[in-house]
This record gives structure tokens, C-alpha cells and sequence, in this order.
């Protein structure tokens, strides 16, 4: 990703990459992984969830739990 001279980004619900080679490098969460083209991806709404402590709440220096 380092190397990238541009980057358009685009906002979609499915997207499909297709590529000349089998094989890309793919940059994900910060790790290069080799993956199998074309490579697809999606957009799987309310699949994260966030839990945020209530106003008030206690603070903790704690680490949080992995």
C-alpha cells in the first residue's frame, strides 16, 4: 500500500476485483496477505456491534479484554 501513487475509493454494498494474475498481495488490517483472485467482498450491514459504557460511567486504566 506504501508503494500506492493513487487511490480512489468507492462506496458499494458488493464489489468483485478482478485482476490478470491468479494471485494478489492484498494489505489487510495493516498485514500483506497473499489471496486468490478475483477477489470479492461485501458489505454485511449491523454485523458490528459497539457497546459504549453510560454517561458517568467508571473509568478504568485497564487494558481492554482481547
Amino acid at each position: 500500500v506504501s508503494r500506492t501513487v493513487e487511490f480512489d475509493s468507492f462506496v458499494v454494498e458488493r464489489c468483485t476485483i478482478t485482476m490478470k494474475k491468479p494471485i494478489a498481495r492484498v494489505a489487510r488490517d495493516g498485514e500483506i496477505e497473499t489471496m486468490s483472485t478475483p477477489l470479492e467482498y461485501r458489505i454485511e450491514r449491523d454485523m458490528l456491534h459497539v457497546v459504549v459504557a453510560a454517561a458517568g460511567g467508571e473509568s478504568s486504566d485497564a487494558p481492554a479484554p482481547s
